[in-house]
Formats: structure tokens, sequence, C-alpha cells
């Protein structure tokens, strides 16, 4: 019986060739679609969710009010880890992790043991870790073990950096310069995609000292992971931390007139539900994803309605084969099973052409997007999960059931007696549910062209904006951490030289550049006004040519020019400087270095307009208490 109503079902497609083309053509673009939407879900999702201890992973952010009032960030102070681990019996251990950059202006690394010559690379990305960080996250490991950063001089290698240095060799056992210091590699690891913490490198956070940072709750740059112990509750622990905070930070609130607040985040929502300062790596949106889960169901019921609408469309000639099967004996639950059929070989073959064409557009989608998820899924094993399967075998049947049903029901239900008589093209049956389903198609239709466009005028505005700074054909340099008395001579000569080139336009020197987060942070106040007044600021130093080759307007004053170097010299070494005392009395050494700021930061600090800015002073803090005076007010650009 099954293979008769294959046989017919299979001579129906032949018999409507261009019909049956049409169905599965459409049917197939719309699967084709969902799986593509499906997969970048699903990778979206997936975050994470490769460590073992994912439900007892949590992060620390911190958010400040009154006078460093601001967003949530990503990052909060170094002691707070180990401060939790030592005051709470739900904490099972904790670890740090930190930038490089926080501790070295470059890192730069050197193999020595290649037969053709040193290997060298400034690295990004490198981060210091504390011992149970592999222990606590589990990253796949390729060589060594999780006690790899237990060494103080230990560094963990991702696994395309060490195949740079050592090929196809095995790293572990070799040694490193780290900036002419040896260090050496005791693990490598594979950092997949799906994975909000991505790194180059790590370092052990003891090269730094024993108990680094353990009483250190003013500087807030670093990301603390706590694991909680099985069966601990995060809500009881979260009403802990506020008298947490005021133990130890209660003397620092008073002085600099603010307050901060924990809580606990769980790695799982970090890459879709935060978006915070300092994040450690792109995240990916909530909101995108359930848009996409909305304009996938969209097509696919489209695809659907319009396989509907055609097979009605086409019930006058199927009409004349329901009279004669019903005249010779026919019943109605065998014709149904007859169109089910039917729609089950058409799913099958769209089923199977949407595999094809997903396999062939994967790899534009995922170039258009920058990302290969697909890559990730495959890692993951998720297309080897039954839940994988389960998901295809069910889009499967109610495609059958959806797109079987009302044709079946409709065409089952022709009075032989009418339709032979050729009566059937008079009848109006069923007319105001196609026309239903046709309105309904052009509404979903209107809301997917809404939509696509909304997305495209994003992905052009992300694409195309404004940045507030020219990045392109920019060439970035990192000169040597390392130096000695004739550095800042060597890098001068190395810049006069490149400037010397036809193909070079304009050469700047700096310590940071747009497009890399800034290690240098700190607060920044009128000097009329006490520290109250401090607002959070990041800094970096220039040279006179660095806005006019990176394109950053000057709305407001002068350039830094040569003869407006900073003066670090403090007052005990050339007591000639003279003593600027601030409204609170606070005594600042150093005569007033020359600084630029920009617009944000001019509206913070209360000046109305840039020109109002502009020769006022500010005392700022690099290390120790400086004033600046105000040169310039430059526009505001994006940093990251």
């Amino acid at each position: 019986m099954i293979r008769s109503y294959l046989v017919v079902a299979w001579r129906n497609l032949l018999r409507n060739k261009i019909f049956s083309f049409i169905n599965i053509i459409g049917l197939a673009i719309g699967m084709a679609v969902v799986f593509m939407i499906y997969q970048y879900i699903q990778a979206e999702r997936s975050y994470d969710l490769l460590h073992t201890n994912a439900s007892r992973l949590y992060r620390v952010p911190i958010q400040y009010d009154g006078a460093l009032a601001a967003g949530p960030s990503a990052t909060s102070h170094p002691s707070i880890g180990p401060a939790m681990k030592a005051d709470f019996p739900e904490v099972e251990d904790f670890a740090r992790l930190m930038r490089g950059s926080q501790f070295f202006p470059a890192t730069t690394f050197t193999y020595e043991g290649d037969p053709n010559g040193p290997i060298t690379f400034n690295e990004e990305a490198v981060f210091f870790a504390d011992k149970p960080f592999l222990s606590m996250f589990s990253f796949p490991l390729l060589e060594g073990d999780t006690s790899a950063l237990t060494d103080l001089k230990s560094v963990v290698l991702k696994k395309e950096i060490a195949k740079k240095y050592f090929g196809n060799k095995p790293a572990v056992g070799n040694t490193l310069l780290l900036n002419r210091m040896p260090v050496k590699v005791t693990a490598v690891v594979e950092v997949p995609e799906n994975s909000h913490l991505q790194f180059n490198v790590l370092l052990s956070t003891s090269l730094l000292g024993p108990n680094w940072g353990y009483d250190e709750w003013a500087w807030p740059e670093f990301y603390n992971y706590v694991l909680l112990k099985p069966g601990a509750s995060r809500d009881n622990l979260e009403a802990k931390l506020p008298a947490f905070m005021e133990k130890y930070s209660a003397k620092i609130w008073e002085q600099y007139k603010f307050k901060s607040h924990i809580w606990l985040q769980p790695i799982t929502d970090i890459h879709l539900k935060s978006n915070y300062t300092l994040e450690q790596s792109a995240n990916g949106s909530e909101r995108t994803v359930y848009f996409l889960s909305m304009l996938g169901i969209f097509i696919l019921v489209i695809a659907w309605i319009n396989y509907i609408n055609l097979s009605t469309a086409k019930a006058l000639e199927r009409s004349k084969e329901v009279g004669l099967r019903k005249v010779s004996g026919a019943s109605r639950i065998q014709l149904i099973t007859q169109f089910f059929f039917d729609a089950f070989l058409v799913n099958i073959f769209s089923i199977v052409l949407a595999a094809i064409i997903t396999v062939i557009v994967t790899p534009y989608f995922e170039s258009l997007i920058g990302r290969n998820f697909s890559q990730t899924l495959i890692a993951s094993g998720t297309f080897y999960t039954p839940s994988f399967w389960v998901t295809v075998v069910l889009t499967l049947l109610v495609g059958i059931a959806v797109v079987g049903f009302y044709p079946a029901l409709v065409l089952s239900s022709f009075n032989p007696a009418i339709v032979l008589k050729g009566k059937f093209i008079k009848s109006g049956k069923g007319t105001l549910l196609r026309k239903g389903m046709v309105v309904f198609q052009y509404v979903l239709s209107m809301f997917l062209v809404a939509g696509t466009v909304t997305m495209s005028t994003q992905m052009n505005f992300m694409q195309k904006q404004d940045l507030g700074y020219d990045k392109e054909h920019m060439l970035v340099v990192r000169a040597s951490p390392i130096g000695d008395s004739t550095y800042g001579t060597r890098v001068n000569q190395f810049m006069n030289s490149v400037r010397q080139l036809p193909q070079v336009k304009q050469v700047a020197g700096s310590t940071e550049v747009p497009g890399h987060v800034i290690a240098e942070r700190n607060n920044v106040r009128r000097v009329t006004q006490d520290e109250a007044g401090n607002v959070g600021t990041f800094f970096i130093n220039t040279d006179e040519n660095f806005f006019s080759t990176y394109g950053i307007k000057i709305l407001a004053g002068r350039n830094l020019t040569e003869q407006d170097k900073f003066i670090y010299v403090p007052r005990d070494v050339d007591p000639n400087q003279p003593e600027i005392i601030t409204d609170d009395g606070y005594l600042v050494s150093g005569a007033s270095n020359r600084i630029m700021i920009n617009e944000a930061l001019a509206q913070s600090l209360g000046f109305k307009k840039p020109e109002d800015a502009i020769h006022e002073k500010v005392v700022f803090e690099q290390g120790r208490k400086f004033v600046g005076e105000i040169t310039a007010v430059i526009s505001n650009h994006n940093q990251l």
C-alpha cells in the first residue's frame, strides 16, 4: 500500500514538472534560509557551554555611583576574587584575568631555537591569569595539563600562536623570550570561537609577585571569575555582597565620594546579555537572536503558505482524479493519505535540496557576517547530537502536516458527481480561507521586507559610520618595550627614516592607537574642585602629528608642539618648579603640563563649549597627581 502511494506521488511530480519544480524550489529556499539562521542562532547560544563547570562559573562586574558614576564594567578590582574565596564558603575557587598591556607597553616574544634564526613577534591578546584558570575553565588542552600556570615563568600558548614559533613540533618545554625575559611553554590550548574569553597567550600571575593584588581595591581593570561549590545559591551569595564591599571599600568610598557594588554574572549570559564597558571580547545580541528566530519562522511559514496556495490552485486538475478514485471505491482516509504522501515527497526533495543550498551558501553568509559559526558547531559536535536530528525530523514532519493538511481536506471532500460533470470550477468552496492565507502571506512578506531593510541599514551604518578618525591605509608598528638610555633616540631615528619613504604620507607616535583598549586610566578634575569632582577617563601620550595623521579634528585651541613635552620630574628633584595647592589643600608637584582633551571629557568637566576649556587647569593622576593646562579640545572618536 505504501509503495502504491509513493508511486502515485512520484507520477504526480513527473506529470506536473513545472508546478513540482516551483513547489520544491520555494520550500527548499525557505528551508535553506532557516537552516542558516538556525546554525547562527545555535552558535550564538552555544557560547561558554563547552566549560564543564559552566553552570557554576560567574564573572564579577562592578558599577560605581556618586562622583564616579558610570555604567557597569566587566572588570573590577584584583582583590575581589581572593577576598570572596576567603570570606565566603560558597566560593570554591577564583581566577583573575588581566591584560598584559596593563604592565607592558608591548609583548614581544622571541624563539631563538629555530635553525633558520630567531623568530620574533609582537603578540596581541596577552593576559595574566591565576593558576586555577585552566582547571576552572575547560579549554581543550593540546599539550600540557591544568597545572600549566603554576610556575611564575610559565606561558600558555593558543594553538595558532604555538604554530607560528614551533611549526608542527611540540611546543611544551621550549623557551621563549618575553621582552628579553625567558619564559617556558607549559601548555598549548585551543580557544574555540564560542567562548567569550579570547586570548593568544597566558602568563602566570605569579610573575607579578606572590599573592599579587590581594589587597588592591582601587584598580578596577581586572576580570574576576569565581567558581561556586555544587549546590551553592547564587542569590544567597549576592545578598552578602553589599556588606562585603563596604567592609573592604568604605574608606575609599569616603575619600573619593563614591560607592560601588558588584554582582554575579553567569558566564553563559555574557555573550548575549552583556554590554558592559571593557568587555574581554566582542559580544553578540540577544535581541538579534530573537529577531532572527522570528525571521526564520516567517520565511518558513511563507514558503508553506505558498505551497498550500499553489496546491489548491491546482485543485481542478486533481479534482477529476479524486472523483474517479471515489467512484472506484476509495475512502476519504485513503485520499487524505495519498495527498500527505505527495507532501512527503515534495518535502523530502526540498529538505535535501535545502541542505545542498546551505552547504554552498554558508561560506558566503559567514564571510558577510564575519563569523565561522558552522565550524564552531562542527567542533562542538552539535551536528551529531540527538537534539539536532530531532529538530530536523520535526521540521520535516511539521512541514508535511502543514502543507498537506489543508489541500488533503479540500481535495478529498469533493463530490464525485459534481466534479465529473465539470461543475467544480463554479464552486466557491474554500475561497475565503485561501484569500485569507494570501493576505497573511503578503503581511508576513511586508514584515520581512521591513526587517531586511532595517538590518541592511544597520549593517551599512556600522560599516560606513564616521568613526571620528581615518582608519584607512594605516600601519601600526609597535616599538619594543625594553629600552635603554638610547631608546628615545632610536625610536626617533626609525620614525625619521620611515618619513623618507615615498609611500608614507605621515608618521605619528603615541602610546596607544584607536581600535585598542587604552591601558592608562585614572581621574581628572578641575583645579577649583575637590575630589568629589573627579571624572574617570583614559590617557594616551602623543606627539604633535597624532591628530593630523588620524584625521581627528581640533574643535578649539591649538595642537601640542615639541616644546609641550610632559614633565615627569618631581619637585623634590627640581625645587624651582612651582607649587599649586588645590582648594582641598592637596599639594600638586610639578609645573603645569599642557594637555588636550576630547569633547566628551570637556562636557563632563562642566565646560559648556570647547572654547571655555582652553587654558583652564585640571588635576589628573598618572601614578601621582599632576596639573595640566588644556591647550585644545578635540572631537570625539570611537576608540573601540
